[in-house]
């Protein structure tokens, strides 16, 4: 799942950035001034008539809310692509490749200036991966190109595959026989869904752990806390924990070394995973690089961290048997809603957390539109919330998909206060509410929804029908005889 990037000013980051397209650079590359990318990811798909290279640099407000700037882009000439730009400090970056402005994959990358760094697609399971020089090559080549990493991603492309392999024929054997009823890969989905832009190009960056743990893994299907529900016998999960965990002992050293900014970096690269181990290494960092740089990248990415621990706090605390909390919410057709009146006239409530960036979200909106149609009218309501950057990437998508059911907005940038309130660290997220507010599921697998929306749904007209007999009996005995 990625935010759909706003361009914001990149105050370390000169504004001209010079971008070419195949390999006739319109400036030559000066190692004294410039950083070079290059790349031939032709393999990642086989329509590059509308393909683009975007490059990504996350920043933050100084509340921790996160945003994207893309700092250069430019066309690929048959997945061919060279961009020279200027940088003024190293960073991390995210090398994207689009096709018709739809995200398939991205390298993480250190820019700095002199760096050459070289794009491609080796494997479906590796996806893209950047090889370098310097700060890159420390931090990244240096290990994602070693045997024991490329091994762990070899063996974890098999058992994937094979996962996929035994998907398919179930869902052939059910195709043959009449019946939809096929057996979801839960694992599979959790993984090749979970990035910020839900591609299925890339099996081991669609997980995307190598940021910090705040991010919204739709997936990133969604999510990383998906996955773990079933991970206890999975050797494919094992398997790609492995891959995790030789990336994470690697950024490790960097990030707890002794040179502040190359901590910095690694940190940005994901090399601590838990937020309390990344708010402790940042304040020691605060007290050691310049003071620019803790304004710009250090406080704000520890607002970040307090940010993700309130909703993960919040998530554990908001379980069955809870109340959900109330909320006012601004409707996409004008004025606002409150949650406690959506649920006063319904019998059970489906609250769904989405945005338009998050392909997992829209994946469900078919089955959703078909349960809603038939169950509607039997006192099944769904109310989506939206955890756009802006309204209008809300509204676009809510047009684009029809949406039929009501419709809500929190649009801040995933911190809004009703996404924090119900603990949502990933999407799609969503709970099953009662008519007295409780909530009664939580994050229902997609398989299991309508059934269990359903059972609900019988239950509570059986025990509503049971009450209104025993008040109807209870009136006739206490009327007077002949009345």
């Amino acid at each position: 799942m990625i935010r759909r990037p706003s361009r914001l000013a990149l105050f370390f980051l000169f504004p001209l950035v010079w971008i070419i397209a195949g390999c006739n650079p319109i400036v030559e590359f000066d190692p004294t001034k410039h950083y070079r990318i290059i790349g031939d990811i032709g393999p990642l798909t086989e329509d590059w008539s509308k393909g683009k290279v975007e490059i990504h640099h996350r920043i933050y407000d100084e509340q921790g809310a996160r945003d994207v700037d893309i700092i250069a882009e430019t066309k690929t000439s048959d997945g061919k692509f060279e961009i020279v730009g200027e940088i003024e400090e190293p960073a991390v970056v995210r090398i994207y490749a689009l096709a018709d402005d739809v995200p398939l994959n991205f390298a993480y990358a250190v820019l700095e200036t002199g760096a050459e760094i070289t794009v491609s697609h080796p494997s479906k399971t590796m996806g893209l991966i950047a090889d370098g020089t310097g700060t890159h090559k420390m931090l990244l080549s240096s290990w994602q190109f070693g045997d024991e990493f490329q091994n762990a991603v070899a063996h974890y492309g098999v058992l994937l595959e094979e996962k996929r392999a035994l998907q398919e024929k179930a869902e052939a054997e059910a195709e043959v026989q009449g019946t939809d009823e096929t057996q979801s890969d839960t694992e599979i989905q959790d993984v090749a869904d979970a990035s910020e832009e839900s591609s299925q190009s890339n099996d081991v960056a669609q997980i995307d752990s190598s940021e910090e743990a705040d991010e919204e893994p739709a997936t990133e299907e969604a999510s990383q806390d998906a996955a773990e529900e079933s991970k206890e016998v999975d050797p494919t999960y094992e398997a790609y924990l492995a891959v995790k965990e030789i990336e994470g002992a690697a950024l490790e050293v960097f990030a707890l070394g002794d040179d502040p900014q190359i901590a910095l970096l690694a940190i940005e690269l994901g090399g601590l995973g838990e937020p309390d181990k990344n708010i402790t290494r940042l304040e020691e960092l605060a007290e050691l690089l310049p003071v620019a740089t803790v304004e710009s990248r250090v406080r704000p990415r520890i607002a970040s961290m307090k940010s993700y621990q309130e909703r993960v706090a919040a998530n554990e605390a908001l379980g069955v048997g809870k109340t959900a909390p109330n909320f006012t919410a601004p409707s996409l057709t004008g004025g606002d809603m409150t949650l406690n009146d959506v649920l006063a006239e319904n019998k059970v409530v489906l609250v769904d957390f989405w945005a338009s960036w998050c392909g997992p979200c829209i994946k469900t909106f078919p089955h959703l539109k078909e349960m809603y149609s038939e169950l509607n009218d039997q006192g099944f309501e769904i109310v989506s919330v939206s955890i756009d950057d802006v309204d209008e990437d809300w509204q676009e998508a809510s047009d684009e998909h029809e949406l039929p059911w009501i419709n809500l907005g929190d649009i801040s940038k995933g911190d809004g206060p009703v996404a924090m309130a119900y603990g949502v660290t990933f999407i799609p997220k969503a709970y099953v509410v009662d008519s007295s507010g409780e909530i009664v599921g939580k994050d229902v697998k997609a398989e299991e929804l309508e059934d269990f929306v359903r059972e609900f749904i019988a239950t509570a007209s059986t025990v509503g029908d049971t009450a209104e007999t025993v008040s109807a009996l209870e009136l006739e005995e206490a009327s007077p005889q002949g009345s």
